[in-house]
């Protein structure tokens, strides 16, 4: 079983950056992200799994770098223990407009 427990900081405003923090607020990042997610897991044939499913919560643990987001996703959280954990990333392009500060 594999899990991740990410932690992300701003220097700058001496804070945690989360998830809730990382967006816009009232914008919808599933529809950026599930989709994306989606694409991970036909790779995996697990095209029968859809992660239109897939919560805010899916999407907790990641890592910012300069040009993409990197989602962890734990094997047996939001999809079955087979898919295994998956590792998305998410071109900060395809963010942009919904990112904070942006």
């Amino acid at each position: 079983m594999t899990t991740y427990k990410a932690f992300n900081y701003d220097v700058q405003k001496r804070a945690p950056i989360t998830f809730d923090t990382m967006f816009k607020p009232g914008d919808a990042p599933l529809a950026v992200l599930n989709p994306i997610a989606q694409q991970e897991l036909d790779k995996r044939e697990a095209s029968d799994i859809s992660a239109a499913d897939a919560g805010l919560d899916t999407y907790q643990n990641f890592a910012i770098t300069d040009d993409s987001l990197i989602f962890f996703i734990d094997q047996d959280g939001a999809f079955p223990h087979y898919v295994g954990s998956l590792r998305i990333a998410v071109p900060r392009s395809e963010l942009g407009p919904l990112l904070a500060g942006s």
